[in-house]
């Protein structure tokens, strides 16, 4: 049994992952489960992927709130997005009504990806959000970067708000003025590193039996718990023979680079889907057969291939249809051909292609860069494959070739 036993909830793969993995450098082994039903009592952390990014806010709460009783006994940690994408009110009310817990704590800024919180105003590197193009990720799109009036449209309810002033005297006096606050949600302003650090501490010393701490990956890589427990067994990657796949679903402009840098300095060979056949109920079948035959023919005379619909035109709607065909071709080419790792960029596209691996989860073993973390298989046909995944916003324009370099050597 591990020192500490925390619980995690994230609205899709990659943030399960990048954030689980700030975790596991602090000593604590961390699981993402694919398979709710499983038992994991010995695992330090345990990090759930709901998968709600994109579904209704019913559904969200509904599937969140379930989680978050099978996470009972465990200190909580509700991941949400730094730029406040998908049903993070509803989220966060599930896991406060499921747990009991009387107060959440809201710091989503991750300011080392230049996303911060200033008065109240979610910024990216220094410019509202709702000026950006980020705004358009959102339906409908944001008309503001105010969190407090953004969060009360979603919670119905008044959030509480802590400027950069309630941070000078530490954490304790912090810790006083969350807990005395009349409001359920408060939303805490950092601008740094230093200031996520000091929420972090305020929870984790005062408040982590009372309250559910709620951001990114930037707050939990802050979050100091002490002396952790040693690992016995320091992860060592056994490189495996054989070509690696990249597959990447995502359409962020980091992403696109990233993949560019791929193509042109490694030659790696790009397959691309025919898209209309891709999303055609009636040709998809056939599609993902043609699309997995090239993908293992690439692979028989390469080191590496990437499979990608990120360059590709998409029809608004289609991106479920898109990603579970990506996960389907993944694994027929699996079936057919041994691969050394699997590299995802995408959280849609990373948890179907898991899901075609009849896997039950996955253990975090390191990061190999930051919020880019590297994990395997925990069972299942190909038990101890290793895998990394990217959300598509992280990342700077050569980390899908420092992951290349680390996984090959």
């Amino acid at each position: 049994m591990e020192r500490f036993r925390l619980g995690l909830i994230a609205d899709d793969l990659t943030g399960a992952l990048d954030t689980g993995v700030q975790f596991q450098q602090k000593g604590l082994t961390t699981v993402v489960p694919f398979k709710y039903g499983r038992s994991f009592q010995d695992v330090g952390v345990v990090a759930f992927n709901s998968n709600t990014r994109h579904e209704k806010r019913e559904v969200a709460f509904r599937r969140v709130f379930q989680l978050t009783r099978r996470l009972k006994g465990r200190i909580l940690f509700k991941k949400v997005d730094s730029t406040l994408r998908g049903n993070v009110a509803a989220e966060i009310m599930a896991m406060l009504e499921a747990s009991g817990l009387h107060k959440a704590i809201l710091a989503p800024a991750f300011p080392t990806q230049g996303r911060t919180l200033e008065e109240g105003i979610l910024k990216f590197y220094g410019t509202p959000f709702h000026r950006t193009a980020y705004r358009e990720a959102f339906s409908p799109p944001l008309d503001t970067s105010f969190v407090p009036e953004l969060m009360e449209r979603g919670l119905g309810e008044k959030v509480g708000h802590l400027g950069r002033e309630a941070l000078k005297h530490g954490p304790l006096k912090l810790s006083e003025r969350i807990r005395g606050a009349r409001e359920r949600v408060i939303l805490v302003d950092s601008w740094n590193r230093r200031d996520l650090r000091l929420i972090g501490q305020a929870w984790w010393s005062f408040l982590r039996d009372e309250a559910l701490i709620c951001g990114s990956a930037g707050l939990a890589k802050e979050i100091d718990l002490g002396e952790p427990p040693r690992r016995t067994t320091p992860f060592r990657m056994r490189r495996k023979k054989g070509p690696l796949l990249l597959v990447s679903g995502s359409r962020h402009e980091k992403t696109l680079n990233q993949v560019r840098r791929v193509l042109k300095v490694l030659g790696f060979p790009l397959v691309e889907p025919d898209m209309a056949d891709f999303t055609n109920p009636l040709k998809s079948a056939q599609e993902i057969r043609k699309v997995a035959r090239l993908v293992g023919d690439a692979l028989d005379r390469s080191k590496g291939v990437v499979l990608s619909t990120s360059f590709r035109e998409m029809v608004k709607g289609n991106e479920d249809q898109v990603a579970q065909s990506l996960g389907k071709v993944v694994g027929h080419v699996l079936r057919r051909h041994e691969i050394s790792s699997l590299i995802l960029s995408g959280g849609d596209v990373a948890m179907e292609v898991c899901q075609n691996l009849r896997s039950g989860g996955m253990r975090i073993e390191t990061e190999i860069l930051q919020g880019i973390p590297l994990s395997s298989l925990l069972d299942g046909p190909w038990k101890g494959l290793p895998i990394v995944t990217k959300g598509g916003g992280l990342g700077d324009p050569n980390a899908f070739l420092e992951v290349i370099h680390y996984l090959t050597g």
